[in-house]
């Protein structure tokens, strides 16, 4: 069966790959600011958004407590393909231009399956944004998260 979610499946570019391996690892820094940096600015808006309505209602938790929570929920999330994970060879793009890319626990080689298997994927999702360096636009990637955050609401 066809999952119409994406819009095209595509060999995943090295960037992407790149990008994806650090956010795993930025999900599981020791520095909360790694992993801030890494966020999209939508995500970094949401959880904002999520700091001032709870500081609001007499909430005395500070942004980076917040943050450190949010960290923590992914990092259980990810907890199986924290240090022992293969990586898809495929990214698969939404229409707003997403690209999400799967890792998979306890595979060491490239494996290329032939038929369906049934197995446990993690997503990290990329999320394009456009920056000015140098002179020039860019476009980046920065990690996805607000699904989730939103799961939780």
């Amino acid at each position: 069966m066809e999952d119409t979610k994406f819009v095209a499946v595509e060999p995943i570019t090295e960037y992407q790959s790149l990008c994806a391996s650090a956010f795993l690892k930025a999900i599981f820094s020791e520095d909360v600011k790694e992993f801030w940096s890494v966020l999209a600015k939508t995500e970094q808006s949401y959880i904002t958004g999520i700091y001032q309505t709870n500081k609001h209602f007499g909430e005395e938790q500070n942004l980076e407590d917040l943050l450190k929570d949010i960290q923590e929920e992914i990092q259980e999330e990810f907890k199986e393909v924290k240090n022992n994970y293969g990586k898809s060879q495929k990214a698969r793009y939404t229409k707003d231009g997403d690209v999400h890319v799967y890792f998979l626990e306890n595979i060491q080689t490239s494996v290329s399956v032939i038929s369906p298997i049934q197995t446990e994927v993690f997503t990290i999702v990329l999320t394009p944004e456009t920056v000015f360096l140098n002179g020039d636009y860019k476009v980046i990637y920065k990690l996805k998260l607000a699904n989730r955050l939103s799961d939780d609401i």
